[in-house]
């Protein structure tokens, strides 16, 4: 496993606490809309694009997150802070329901900007697996690249399961089809590893193990840049084998209880040519 140092002088990667308010006016859902749903092809980047863009993330908003309306002004606020594009990390709905999953699916199509959605463990509850969320939102796991880099997006949410052998596979040649990439970030909706004793109860769960593996996988090639995941409510940064990795649940459900990491965020991601800056929003 690389260290730290050598990691370090491979990307120069930049990862700061730097917390954003809330840009004035971005309370609302959005206006006109061209915003896409996790199926839908994958940004593309232009010349420009290629050496610097920005890119959201967010997760656990929840149905709760339309009522109350943090996750339209996280959208909005990502949207504003020029993200092209966003990638939520599951939990989009309460108990996963068709009206939910479609309520979630139609404000996405009208966001503005598009949204890669992966599954959490509640979007699951009234299917009993990732169909109904495959059928309405998106495929359950996926990967795209951006600006050169590749993306891995991932579905742990069975707590049973996690990252089954199938998917488990495919995420190993991914992370060799893009071992020749500047940088490679990867999405789970569970964290993988353990980010804080506090929310080690959260994670006691078998399926929840397989993230070990991966994060080993991931650990072996030099251009892994950074983990993002959700499933706590709130905000936590940790280091899973030498890499960077974020947690940031806050875009809507009721935040986890510790003024510490609960309160509603989201991220906002600088990449430039030799930098990636993490930077939080709170809401």
């Amino acid at each position: 496993m690389p260290g730290a140092a050598t990691r370090a002088k491979a990307f120069a990667i930049l990862l700061s606490w730097l917390v954003l308010l809330s840009l004035p006016g971005c309370g609302g859902a959005g206006s006109e809309a061209t915003g896409t749903t996790g199926d839908a092809a994958a940004p593309t980047a232009s010349a420009a694009e290629a050496a610097s863009y920005t890119f959201a993330v967010m997760g656990d908003s929840h149905t709760d997150g339309l009522d109350n309306g943090i996750l339209p002004q996280a959208v909005a606020s990502a949207r504003e802070n020029d993200a092209q594009f966003i990638i939520h990390t599951g939990d989009v709905s309460n108990t996963g329901t068709r009206e939910e999953l479609e309520r979630y699916a139609g404000f996405v199509a009208s966001a503005g900007v598009p949204v890669h959605s992966i599954p959490g463990n509640h979007d699951l509850v009234s299917a009993g697996d990732a169909s109904l969320f495959s059928m309405i939102v998106g495929p359950p796991h996926s990967s795209f690249e951006f600006g050169g880099d590749h993306f891995i997006l991932l579905d742990n949410a069975d707590e049973s399961t996690g990252i089954d052998p199938g998917q488990m596979e495919w995420a190993l040649e991914e992370l060799e089809a893009g071992a020749e990439s500047p940088r490679q970030f990867i999405f789970t909706h569970v964290p993988l590893g353990s980010p804080d004793p506090e929310v080690a109860w959260l994670l006691d769960e078998p399926g929840y193990a397989s993230g070990a593996e991966l994060a080993s996988a991931a650990s072996r090639h030099e251009n892994t840049a950074a983990f993002f995941s959700g499933h706590v409510h709130g905000l936590l940064r940790y280091s899973l084998d030498g890499i960077d990795a974020w947690v940031s649940g806050g875009a809507g459900a009721e935040p986890y209880p510790s003024p510490a990491i609960g309160f509603h965020n989201y991220l906002l991601v600088r990449v430039a040519e030799d930098e990636v800056e993490v930077s939080v929003v709170r809401l």
